[in-house]
């Protein structure tokens, strides 16, 4: 249960998808979408968990949209050390707001980041994503580039490999390279991806053992939905096979973001990321985002 977490959060979802035969629910209408109410959008987030320094710090920020009449799922990450402002005008750092309890503040930037109304959040701890890679006993991922672990400087080479669920929390964590966080998004998107088509691979009986898997692991995660609601909105999904997954990243390398050092509470010099446009400021990048959708939602 370490730092670094966006997959967990995804996967959870897509466990109870895929391990459901029935179809048969009726569907819960109180998602926000952004096209649709077949469509919705939940804030998925990743903490280390107890017995950490930082424990339920989000360094993982994800926010997924589904747009139905398409089948796609858009993962879009937010930087972790975005720099926003709280209800008095004080800075703070993203990832800081739910260990703060400041939920609903959380909500309200990713939102305005996004462009997407979301009121739904689900957070996970990292050890519920290495302990299911090594219940299937390792899953494949490409790699396009090597992953180093900046202490050991122990590498995991580029390619198409098998990866323990040890591995798999490197190439989740490892911010090695010139890219930093967003190497690591990258990376996640990827072991996203591959934990996808593991998971469609089951066949029944492995599924039900999945739900047993699951079930030990209910005090790895935390959200305002039940699980009815949780399992009625990835009912939603409307073809798993056929599934594409569209990753939304930006990087201080565009045009809309940029960083520097600021001093929050008693801190000084704190490394932060911003809009160019000032904090807080997402006009130009919320349209970004929105323009991405339809254009990646065109038939």
């Amino acid at each position: 249960m370490k730092k670094f977490l966006l997959l967990g959060l995804f996967i959870l979802g897509l466990i109870l998808f895929f391990s459901f035969p029935s179809r048969n629910v009726v569907l819960i209408s109180n998602f926000s979408s952004l096209i649709n109410p077949s469509d919705f959008t939940l804030l998925f987030l990743g903490k280390p968990g107890p017995g950490y320094i930082g424990s339920e710090n989000t360094d993982s920020i994800i926010v997924i949209h589904y747009n139905q009449r398409v089948n796609k799922i858009f993962l879009i990450p937010i930087p972790r050390d975005l720099i926003v402002k709280d209800d008095n005008g004080n800075l703070e750092k993203i990832n800081a707001l739910y260990e703060k309890a400041k939920i609903n503040l959380l909500l309200k930037k990713v939102s305005d980041f996004t462009g997407l109304k979301i009121k739904n959040y689900l957070a996970v701890d990292l050890a519920l994503v290495t302990n299911l890679v090594d219940f299937f006993g390792g899953i494949e991922v490409d790699l396009s580039e090597p992953v180093t672990d900046a202490v050991t400087l122990y590498t995991i080479p580029a390619g198409r490999q098998k990866l323990s669920g040890y591995l798999i929390e490197l190439v989740l964590r490892s911010r090695y390279h010139p890219e930093g966080d967003f190497f690591r998004m990258r990376n996640q998107i990827r072991v996203i991806s591959a934990l996808k088509e593991k998971i469609i691979s089951l066949n029944t009986e492995e599924k039900l053992a999945l739900m047993k898997f699951l079930e030990t692991k209910k005090y790895y995660w935390q959200t305002n939905l039940s699980k009815n609601e949780l399992l009625n909105l990835i009912l939603k999904i409307s073809n798993p096979n056929d599934l594409k997954i569209e990753p939304i990243i930006l990087t201080t390398k565009d045009s809309l973001l940029t960083s520097g050092n600021f001093n929050i509470y008693n801190s000084q010099n704190v490394y932060g990321i911003y809009p160019k446009d000032g904090v807080d400021n997402y006009d130009k990048i919320s349209f970004y985002i929105q323009s991405q959708i339809k254009e990646k939602t065109k038939q």
